[in-house]
């Protein structure tokens, strides 16, 4: 959290315009909650007097993929990242569990890694970029690949049962 100067009091979650962006982005979930204002349309609906908080509301997005997804696609878009997370931080604390418990890792470091990107890409406590852009789609489904490719090749399944 930031805090402004000693006169305001006021503490905003990355800075005041990330909350402006935040707010804005809430207000539009509030509008539609199940499906959300459609993808990519922040940018164009922040604008509007009911979505705006203030002279900092509106940008090409809301800087955080969870809240921008949340605003554009609504509870249904959520859901799918929401249980990619989970997926992932579940894996990582089974192997966490059997490292503490059973000594026995489980996971090799190639798997290590691309659970890490994983995490760190849906870390939803950070800035993000738009979840829509095509570059920054690279730096999220890339790792989706090998992934993939691991868990079919067999390798995976061989190390922990996933289903």
């Amino acid at each position: 959290p930031v805090r402004t100067s000693s006169s305001e009091s006021k503490i905003y979650i990355f800075s005041p315009q990330h909350q402006s962006h935040i707010m804005g982005s809430i207000q539009m979930f509030y509008d539609k909650p199940l499906f959300g204002v459609g993808p990519n349309l922040f940018r164009k609906l922040c604008s509007l007097e009911k979505y705006e908080i203030d002279k900092n509301t509106c940008s090409t997005h809301p800087h955080n993929i969870y809240i921008q997804l949340l605003a554009e696609t609504g509870i249904i878009g959520l859901s799918f990242l929401m249980l990619v997370s989970f997926y992932f931080i579940i894996i990582v604390f089974q192997n966490l569990v059997k490292l503490i418990l059973q000594k026995k890792d489980t996971l090799d470091n190639y798997t290590v890694c691309l659970l890490a990107c994983f995490l760190i890409n849906l870390w939803p406590f950070l800035p993000t970029l738009n979840f829509f852009n095509n570059w920054i789609n690279v730096i999220y489904y890339l790792p989706v690949g090998f992934y993939l490719q691991y868990i079919y090749s067999g390798k995976l399944n061989q190390k922990i049962k996933l289903y």
